[in-house]
C-alpha cells in the first residue's frame, strides 16, 4: 500500500542488508497516491487522491495509463480489484465501476453498476462481482454490471448497522459467499445466491477476515473469533482488544496485526503457535509471498521466514 509521503514504492523480497532502500518510488504528477495497491502480471494499480485509477509497471514504477475520467474517492482505503483483465472499483457515489486492464478505458458503456451506498470492498469469483450495500448482499456480472442475484443481510430490515461502518469484503471460499454486515453475517451459495447461513454479530469491526478449511475467522466486538461455515457454531475465542488488528492465513496459521505486534495462532484450536515480535504498523495486513511473511511497518517492510 501508499505510505504516508503518497509514494508508491517497491522493494526487494530477498531482504538482505544491501536492499533496504526502495527499488523504485513514484508519485503521480497530478498529486498523491492513496490507500492500498493491487498487482496484476507486470503491472500495479492504485488510486490517487484525485480520484484517478493509475497503473504504473511494476518492474520500473513508470506510468503506463490513468483513467481520463475520475470514479472518485469511495469511502474505505482498499486498492483497486483485478479479475481478470478488468479493473473493478468502487466509486465517490459508493456504486461500482470497471474498467479494461489494458488501457484504463472505461467498461459497461461507462455506467456504474446499479446498486448503491456499497460502503464496504468488493470481491470476486472470477465471473462475479460480490459486494454488500444498505443490508442487501449482491452478485453483478462482470462482464456488464447488471445484478444477478440478491439476498438480504437480515431477515428484519433494522438488524443492520449504519452504512459508516467499516466492514470487509465477502469472503468468498469453497463456492460460498461469506458477507459481513454490522450486526449480522450471511453464507450464500456464490452461484445462485441461496442462503446457508445466516446469523447475528456484534461485529463493528468487521474489517479483517479468513476463511480457511471450513472456518471464518473475524473480530467479534473486540475479540477475535472462529465459526463453523457448515454450523455458524463457535469453534473458540481469544480475549482481548483486538481493534483495529488485520487477520490472513497460511495453512492453519492465523496471522493477527496489530498496531503493535505480529501473533500467529492455530486454526483448529486458537492456541497461539508463533509470535513475530513488535511491528507498528498502520491498518496493514500480513501478506505471505513464496515462503516468507511480510508486513508493512509505518516506514519500512518486514519479512519472517522461511515458513
Amino acid at each position: 500500500g501508499v505510505q504516508w509521503d503518497g509514494l508508491l514504492k517497491a522493494w526487494d523480497t530477498t531482504g538482505t542488508t544491501a536492499n533496504r532502500a526502495p527499488l523504485w518510488a513514484v508519485k503521480p504528477d497530478d498529486g498523491n497516491f492513496v490507500g492500498g495497491a493491487t498487482i496484476a502480471g507486470d503491472r500495479i494499480l492504485v488510486q490517487g487522491d484525485n480520484g484517478h485509477i493509475y497503473a504504473r509497471d511494476l518492474a520500473t514504477g513508470a506510468a503506463l495509463w490513468r483513467t481520463a475520467t475520475p470514479p472518485g474517492m469511495p469511502f474505505g482505503s482498499e486498492g483497486p480489484m483485478v479479475v481478470g483483465s478488468t479493473v473493478v472499483v468502487r466509486d465517490s457515489a459508493n456504486s461500482v465501476r470497471a474498467y479494461s486492464l489494458a488501457s484504463g478505458a472505461p467498461l459497461w458503456s461507462g455506467a456504474a453498476a446499479p446498486v448503491t451506498n456499497v460502503y464496504r470492498p468488493l470481491s470476486s469469483d472470477g465471473t462475479r462481482i460480490f459486494a454488500v450495500g444498505q443490508c442487501t448482499l449482491y452478485a453483478l456480472s462482470l462482464s456488464t454490471g447488471a445484478i444477478l442475484w440478491q439476498v438480504p443481510m437480515s431477515a428484519q430490515s433494522n438488524d443492520c448497522g449504519l452504512p459508516g461502518n467499516y466492514q470487509g469484503p465477502p469472503i468468498v471460499a469453497d463456492g460460498m459467499v461469506h458477507a459481513t454486515e454490522t450486526g449480522v453475517r450471511v453464507i450464500a451459495n456464490a452461484t445462485t445466491g441461496v442462503v446457508q447461513q445466516r446469523f447475528s454479530s456484534s461485529g463493528y469491526w468487521g474489517h479483517t477476515g479468513v476463511v480457511v478449511g471450513g472456518v471464518w475467522i473475524y473480530l467479534e466486538g473486540e475479540e477475535l473469533v472462529a465459526i463453523d461455515t457448515s454450523t455458524a457454531d463457535l469453534l473458540w475465542r481469544i480475549p482481548g482488544d483486538w481493534r483495529g488488528a488485520r487477520v490472513s492465513a497460511t495453512g492453519d496459521l492465523i496471522l493477527v496485526a496489530t498496531s503493535y505486534n505480529l501473533l500467529g495462532y492455530n486454526r483448529l484450536t486458537g492456541e497461539q503457535a508463533w509470535d513475530g515480535g513488535s511491528i507498528s504498523a498502520y491498518i496493514g495486513t500480513p501478506v505471505v509471498h513464496g515462503n516468507r511473511i511480510l508486513m508493512a511497518n509505518q516506514d519500512s517492510v518486514r519479512a519472517y521466514g522461511p515458513l
